[in-house]
């Protein structure tokens, strides 16, 4: 098949030369086609270089149109000057001496991607089209189930692998790294001309350890690689082209070939997700060895060994374990009634889950808008949800759910469970299905979480305490009046109340401006959508003993920008001194309501808080509402901040929590950081 399009590609090749150049050029091509097919012949894994498509390749790099040889030999060549024909003839006797095509033309493709080719990293070859096309399938299927993918490329070289897979799945967020700092700038460039930066990123670091952080630990859908896999006794006698071009490094894989494997192997899963992917490229006859290796780790199930067109296997794709959880079967003592808990097919069972959420759960019939947006599209990882049966039913009579969120607590990162979408049928609306219910989410949860809470409504609260969470203090709801008018009218006559307010009012205002316009140290404005400033505000705003949930883009774009319930958008404030994002607040403007659903301020900039809150109350203030709003749980210093921005408390509503042996000691309010950003809704 292969050779098959190739012939076809080349036939089609002459066809067009011959109607393309005139016929003392098409007699120098003829020229120089013969003494290239006289001086070399292309290398086995490099089916794409026939003579015919190489000297196309070398006559638009003489041309001033450096391009690939893939897709020279779709383009019509141009004529040539004397200077371009001189500047070819070189070229020739460079490729015939040895020198690497892709080298000479600085362009190679990959995945019909054109990339910039250099000697800093391997040229990228069609048979890693096996391990790329085996990772592709296997993102869009991930995408498909959770609606975005987080993927690492290691030995990224020039960056091909990595901006191949964000080029064909957009919903794919890929970080490549490679120990070589000049592989590093190259795929840089190369990431610069497809236009990804917003997708895309590389760092330069042995294997993994640039993604060391708590930003990738357990949190990577895809892990892809095309390490060297030479053995070091073979390198030397490999081709001059090959060994005597390209970076050594990029072929050594040590006494048997496999070091870097066997590294990828073990330090793999501290990087996937419960069943996230593995993915590497291995040489000739290394298949069976390695898949070895895969059962003596013992994390990893469903290897498989893909193999190429002549059915040798030089592709490795494995998933990481996912722990196993136990539910128990139990009978009530009280009445008779038998109830049974299983855990949902989350993705199977939308319906059902949909229908559960009607009996008793308010989310203005946008349930399955809500199911799409919470348990498919979540950044977090899909939710665990249990269903509640009673006796033989095969429909379910309860349903709760506990979706992952992932926070931050002295660098660290905690995984806990958020617990939400608590119902049972009014039918089975007695203390022992419910109690039953929460009682196995409590159990269940936390084999996989090291903390799991929840802030459930009043009529839940009785069943939490029962089934073993800890009140650990109280959500506020902050309150500043912003148009007194309304305020007064409940103490003063309403005549009197429409003179004083707009006096009072425009007092405070004016205080409020005066207070910003004489620091002069920063300036805030609108955007609807989250950008790369908020991930170093994120990096830059821990505290120590703090619990707080990630807040990097990823993460307030899906939770306010793809929201399906709410619109928000995002008010900054930024530093005047250095450029730097120094805190926002995510509003929500409604009719009725101006709801700051989310704030964060950088606490190493002095007045950035009182700033931040006195721009809200002013935009608050121009946009004609009567008073805003917001919700909080945690420290005494953002009180604190909170109160001398004009805030005051007003209603409360409990927040549960369990731990097990694995979390910090977190139970005082004050070691926590929630809004309603950590929220469901």
């Amino acid at each position: 098949e292969q050779a098959s399009r190739i012939e076809m590609t080349s036939e089609t090749r002459s066809d067009a030369i011959e109607n393309a150049l005139s016929p003392e050029t098409l007699a120098f091509f003829h020229r120089c086609l013969n003494e290239l097919t006289m001086g070399f012949k292309a290398l086995p894994d490099k089916p794409d270089e026939t003579t015919t498509a190489t000297l196309a390749a070398l006559w638009h790099t003489a041309a001033g149109r450096p391009i690939s040889v893939q897709r020279a030999a779709m383009e019509v060549l141009p004529e040539l000057g004397q200077d371009e024909i001189a500047k070819l003839n070189t070229l020739l006797r460079e490729r015939i001496a040895g020198m690497p095509l892709a080298y000479l033309t600085g362009r190679q493709q990959f995945m019909g991607v054109e990339l910039f080719a250099t000697a800093d990293a391997l040229i990228p070859r069609e048979e890693t089209a096996l391990l790329g096309d085996t990772a592709l399938t296997q993102l869009r299927a991930i995408v498909r189930e959770r609606g975005h993918a987080k993927v690492i490329d290691v030995c990224t070289g020039s960056g091909n692998l990595a901006l191949a897979l964000a080029w064909h799945e957009p919903c794919a967020r890929v970080w490549g790294a490679d120990l070589s700092e000049e592989a590093v700038m190259l795929a840089r460039r190369n990431l610069a001309h497809v236009d990804l930066a917003d997708r895309v990123e590389f760092r330069c670091g042995d294997l993994l350890s640039p993604f060391d952080t708590p930003e990738f630990h357990g949190c990577v859908d895809l892990l892809v690689c095309n390490p060297p896999y030479i053995s070091s006794g073979k390198v030397d006698g490999m081709a001059n082209e090959i060994i005597g071009f390209e970076p050594r490094m990029a072929f050594d894989g040590g006494p048997l070939g496999i070091r870097i494997l066997l590294r990828l192997i073990a330090e793999a899963p501290r990087y996937l997700r419960d069943g996230g992917w593995l993915a590497f490229e291995i040489g000739l006859g290394q298949g069976q060895g390695i898949r070895k290796r895969f059962e003596q780790n013992g994390r990893y199930a469903d290897v498989h060994q893909i193999a190429d067109k002549l059915g040798q296997t030089r592709t490795i794709l494995a998933r990481l374990k996912v722990p196993t959880k136990q539910l128990r079967h139990i009978r009530s003592h009280d009445n008779g009634h038998e109830y049974v808990v299983a855990v949902a097919a989350v993705h199977n069972e939308r319906e059902r889950i949909c229908a559960l959420w009607r009996t008793g759960l308010n989310a203005a019939n946008l349930y399955e808008a809500k199911f799409d947006w919470y348990y498919r599209n979540t950044p977090e990882g899909t939710p665990d949800v249990l269903f509640l049966h009673h006796g033989g039913d095969t429909e379910a009579v309860g349903v709760a759910a506990a979706g992952h969120r992932r926070m931050r607590f002295n660098g660290s990162t905690i995984t806990t469970g958020v617990l939400v979408d608590f119902v049972v049928r009014p039918e089975h609306r007695i203390l022992f299905p419910a109690l039953f219910l929460q009682k196995e989410m409590h159990r269940f949860a936390l084999q996989t979480h090291a903390i799991i809470w929840g802030m459930p409504n009043p009529k839940a609260t009785a069943v939490f305490s029962r089934a073993g969470y800890t009140c650990i203090g109280q959500m506020v709801r902050y309150v500043c009046v912003i148009r007194s008018a309304s305020y007064l009218a409940r103490y003063l006559p309403q005549w009197l109340s429409r003179v004083i307010g707009p006096a009072i009012d425009v007092v405070r205002r004016g205080v409020d401006l005066f207070s910003n316009f004489s620091t002069r140290r920063f300036v805030s404005c609108w955007q609807d959508r989250p950008d790369a400033r908020f991930n170093d505000l994120w990096q830059r705003s821990a505290a120590p003993n703090q619990l707080m949930g990630v807040r990097d883009v990823q993460y307030l774009t899906w939770r306010f920008s793809d929201c399906p319930f709410h619109t928000h958008s995002f008010l900054t404030l930024v530093s005047t001194v250095n450029d730097q994002l120094v805190g926002y607040a995510a509003c929500e403007k409604t009719q009725q309501t101006f709801h700051v659903s989310d704030f964060l301020v950088d606490s190493n900039a002095l007045d950035a808080a009182m700033h931040l809150w006195q721009e809200v109350k002013l935009e608050a203030f121009r946009a004609g509402y009567a008073s805003l709003s917001t919700q909080f749980l945690g420290s005494k210093l953002v009180q604190q901040d909170l109160k001398r921005a004009g805030l005051v408390k007003r209603e409360q509503s409990p927040v549960f929590t369990a731990s097990s042996d694995r979390s910090p000691p977190l139970l005082r309010d004050t070691n926590w950081y929630l809004t309603r950003a950590d929220l469901d809704v």
